[in-house]
Parts: structure tokens; sequence; C-alpha cells
């Protein structure tokens, strides 16, 4: 199990050299691999740094993580059907509260093309749909 003051060390500087083989590998293209990265930092760090002792409110979410992130996610009073290609905030976070969240970060690199983030699962079945959209939405911040 890792410790979050771990986690938050790796969010800030693992790479993915030397992962452990319990490591599941995640991908996105992306046109600036180094901001998608950046990006994908940054978010996930405010989410970390928020999460104790008290969840944040959905409102205080929207004033915390970076308008760029909120601007990509999808309003939920739009959302018509299940297909996910676009997550709600609401979605979204949701499920990465300390209680649901069935992985760590363990590290990420910016590679030609693309990002790469190795989870450390912490249970045999893991929901990685929020750390895919974590990743696609890196990908489609603009400079």
């Amino acid at each position: 199990m890792m410790e979050p003051g771990e986690e938050l060390e790796r969010v800030r500087s693992a790479s993915l050299a030397a992962r452990p083989l319990t490591t599941d590998l995640l991908s996105q293209a992306a046109a600036d691999p180094a901001l998608a990265l950046a990006s994908a930092r940054e978010v996930m760090l405010i989410v970390l740094q928020n999460s104790d002792p008290a969840w944040p409110a959905l409102d205080r979410w929207r004033e915390l993580l970076p308008p760029w992130f909120v601007g990509l996610c999808s309003d939920d009073a739009q959302t018509r059907d299940c297909v996910i290609d676009v997550w709600s905030l609401r979605a979204w976070i949701y499920w990465f509260r300390p209680d649901l969240r069935r992985w760590r970060w363990w590290g990420a690199e910016a590679a030609p093309g693309e990002i790469r983030l190795a989870v450390l699962p912490q249970s045999q079945t893991y929901l990685k749909g929020a750390a895919q959209w974590l990743l696609k939405a890196s990908a489609q911040r603009e400079a």
C-alpha cells in the first residue's frame, strides 16, 4: 500500500524507470507530450493535496482545479447517454475520492507523441476510466 506522501512525491517527479511488474501502463496520444504530462501532474497534485481531511464539495473542486481542466469536462445537464468519451467533473472527481480510488500514481513520462502513466492497482480489479480521462484531457490542453 502506498502512503499519501509517497504518492505526492511520485506525482511530482517519478519516471517509469524500474516500475514494478504489478503496475498498469496507460498511454494517451499527445501533440505536446511535455505539456500534457505537466498538465496531468498539475491536476493530480491538486486532487491529492485537497483530499484530506474532508472531501471538498463539487463547487469547491471547480474553484481548485485549473480552468482549462474544468472547461474540458462535460456538463452533467448535457449528458444524454452512458458513453463516456468526455467525463463530467462530478463523475470524474467522484472516482478520485480516497475511499473509491483503487490505484496510485507510480510514475509517468513524456514519450514521442504520447504520455505514459504507470498506475499501481490497490486491488485485483480497479476502474481506470478516471485516470484515462485525466490523460486525455491533459493531452487536449492547448499551450
